[in-house]
């Protein structure tokens, strides 16, 4: 066969696999695994010296979570957002992805894992004060700005929502021991914001992670007010002059606390 026709096949080929379901698992997880590496060697972690090491799904043993944790810096835009010029070091990650489905379980409302995410925050402010804390005392107000820019403005907006909701009410404040070691400031929270499933209409920047929408009957309206619960840990770190957090928001209370057990009990944080 004359090689051309060898081209031909070839071309055809990719052309089909661009419409198959795991052609979008694949486009996620080579698009986004380098540019997570990019990222992780441009942020504020890489540049203090601490390593956040948060396993992904490939560390369990069930269809729950992406294989990785993502990295993502937006020190501009959280600064804008909350008055204070800081750097902003967001990991993340989010539903199981099959590659036989073509989209994530972030979109599947049937799934414990819909609009659900788990990952860390590193925040260091450039006027010499702690991010969400004052001598030694969390300040809850302070702290909620965070998954509440992350969720408005880098999440639903990146899906289409055009005036993202996300309320919240902490319902438990309390210390306890992380990582194995000190005590780290901890609150719960009840939370209503939009949930993810919408049909789809455009291309949106996000859909590259998270694949693209399943289809929806055209009377479901697009992104329904979903409540949720949410964890977060938090502490100071003097010598690194950073704010970090550990988070989880979750349809499911037995998500959040499968997080602890087989995702936290696994992450390490080291100091070079």
């Amino acid at each position: 066969m004359k090689r051309w026709r060898w081209g031909l096949i070839v071309v055809l080929g990719i052309a089909l696999y661009t419409q198959t379901p795991s052609f979008n698992w694949m486009k996620s997880l080579v698009i986004m695994s380098g540019y997570s590496a990019y990222e992780a060697n441009h942020s504020l972690l890489k540049d203090v010296g601490v390593d956040v090491s948060i396993p992904g799904g490939m560390s369990t043993l069930k269809r729950d979570w992406y294989p990785f944790v993502i990295t993502f810096n937006d020190d501009q835009g959280f600064s804008r957002y909350t008055g204070r010029d800081s750097r902003m070091t967001v990991l993340y990650n989010f539903g199981h992805f099959p590659f036989w489905r073509g989209y994530s379980a972030y979109y599947d409302v049937d799934s414990p894992y819909y609009n659900s995410f788990y990952g860390a925050y590193a925040i260091q402010t450039r006027d010499g004060e702690p991010f969400g804390f004052a001598e030694g005392e969390a300040d809850i107000s302070e702290i909620g700005l965070v998954p509440t820019y992350d969720m408005k403005w880098l999440v639903l907006s990146s899906i289409g929502v055009e005036i993202p909701v996300f309320d919240y009410e902490v319902t438990q404040v309390f210390e306890a021991p992380l990582l194995g070691g000190e005590e780290w400031f901890c609150f719960d929270a009840d939370m209503l914001l939009n949930g993810s499933a919408h049909s789809y209409k455009k291309d949106y920047r996000a859909y590259i992670q998270y694949g693209i929408p399943p289809a929806r009957e055209s009377e479901i309206p697009d992104y329904p007010l979903v409540k949720m619960r949410g964890r977060i840990y938090g502490k100071y770190f003097e010598k690194q002059d950073i704010s970090l957090f550990f988070y989880c928001i979750a349809t499911d209370d037995d998500v959040i606390e499968e997080w602890e057990r087989t995702i936290m009990a696994q992450t390490e944080v080291r100091f070079e």
